[in-house]
């Protein structure tokens, strides 16, 4: 580790850190752990915007006349507690962006973007709860960790200058409070940074290399150091995990997998002789994780809890069309991986076990993944009706797949649009949607999250 803000440099007697590797290609993505609630991106974790009205069960939100097709709700439509207008209009966020990004939190849900920054709203009225602003010398917000630690820790990062995004900060989520922040601005630059956060420790890949750091104090955390002074290695981030791998010149074994409880406290697991680069940490419960050959075939790779590996499920046939996006991938505790399939508005679960296909979702399903729901196993998705102006907000059972329509997202004299250009969150009760209204102006809705 280099004192704060700036890269470690190699010397004599020490290996260099790690580096981040470079962007994964077209197909590959990944995830970190869905806590309970995790949220999906082009609709899951994002958005809430800032406005200072809130209207109670409106019908239109200002939003102006729509047909009278769009003013009949359909019979199964689900209660709207509250809707809130935002700043600006609404754009989805997508697989390289963690902006807009929306944490629910207990008594109110948490949403960042560009325009207004980060604020929180109270889960029964829609009120504005609180605003963040940034450290001093620091620009505007520019990307949040996916999720908040179990203690209600996220972890932000502010724009440093020049489209530097750099200002690393940790944010008290009851309060909204900035328990500290750091400059970690370089030559480089960084524009779309990787946020990783628990109790302990925070992580990220600002500047060269990635580092770690104190989560409620600051200061730098763990160690991430390449275990020789001539190797080619890289390390991904997941909220617990860090897993990395290495081709070196110096050392034995020539390459190794590298796993890093970034909680601290744990012994790395090493898995000397495996000749795979990481790409991403799809789970951590199980840790599940995606990696790549020479040859860009692509494999998934679970531990059990006391480091050992899982059998290899190589993505081939039908699992070669899984597409794994940040927002939209979810691994449960019993070993089934669910992520994006074909064109990204289909889903399919593989049993990490037996690397079986257990179902994928048929082609006339257009639908956007919400989130999973550790507690009780719920998966739920967006999808859009045949007729109608609503969309249908979905439970599938993970091990079948098989659909329950839940009830409908609906507003009078308004068009929800489609799956893919709403932000959605879910806190396992309650659904929150973003989209514009009839006017281009962004809305917040809650809505009942059962019939």
């Amino acid at each position: 580790m280099a004192a704060p803000g700036m890269p470690a440099q190699p010397g004599p007697a020490a290996p260099p850190p790690y580096a981040y590797p470079a962007p994964p290609p077209p197909g590959s993505g990944g995830g970190k752990k869905a806590v309970g609630i995790v949220l999906s991106v082009l609709l899951v974790l994002a958005v809430l915007g800032g406005g200072a009205a809130v209207v109670f069960l409106s019908d239109d939100d200002g939003g102006g006349g729509g047909s009278s097709a769009q003013d009949e709700l359909p019979a199964n439509a689900l209660e709207q507690l509250w809707s809130a207008p935002l700043e600006g209009s609404h754009v989805a966020g997508g697989d390289s962006s963690s902006l807009p990004g929306m944490w629910p939190a207990g008594d109110h849900v948490v949403y960042g973007d560009e325009d207004g920054g980060m604020r929180a709203y109270d889960v029964r009225s829609g009120k504005e709860k609180w605003r963040v602003k940034p450290p001093k010398r620091a620009g505007e917000l520019c990307a949040m960790s996916r999720g908040i630690s179990p203690g209600g820790i996220g972890a932000v990062a502010f724009d440093a200058g020049g489209d530097d995004c750099a200002y690393l900060a940790a944010v008290e989520v009851d309060t909204g409070t900035l328990l500290w922040s750091e400059n970690l601005a370089d030559e480089y630059g960084t524009t779309n940074p990787v946020l990783t956060v628990n109790d302990s420790t925070i992580s990220t890949n600002i500047g060269t290399y990635v580092n770690n750091w104190n989560a409620k104090g600051g200061g730098p955390g763990l160690d991430f150091t390449s275990r020789g002074r001539e190797c080619d290695s890289s390390l991904v981030l997941g909220d617990e995990h860090a897993v990395g791998s290495s081709e070196c010149t110096d050392v034995s074994p020539r390459h190794q997998l590298t796993v890093l409880d970034t909680r601290g406290g744990e012994d790395p697991w090493r898995f000397p002789g495996v000749d795979l680069d990481v790409q991403r940490v799809l789970g951590e419960n199980p840790l599940t994780v995606l990696l790549q050959d020479d040859d860009e075939n692509r494999f998934v790779q679970s531990f059990t809890d006391d480091g050992k590996q899982g059998k290899p499920v190589p993505l081939t046939g039908d699992l070669a069309e899984l597409q794994f996006e940040e927002h939209t991938t979810f691994v449960t505790e019993d070993g089934v991986l669910v992520a994006e399939y074909g064109d990204n508005v289909h889903f399919a679960a593989v049993d990490l076990k037996s690397g079986e296909l257990l179902w994928k979702t048929p082609k006339k399903a257009w639908l956007q993944m919400i989130g999973y729901d550790a507690t009780d196993g719920r998966l739920i998705a967006s999808a859009k009706p045949e007729e109608g102006f609503h969309l249908e907000l979905t439970e599938y059972d993970v091990r079948s797949g098989k659909p329950k329509v839940i009830g409908a997202l609906a507003v009078k004299g308004q068009s929800m649009g489609s799956p893919s250009t709403a932000t959605y969150a879910w806190d396992g009760s309650t659904v929150y949607v973003v989209a514009d209204n009839a006017k281009g102006q962004a809305v917040l809705r809650a809505f009942r999250g059962t019939a």
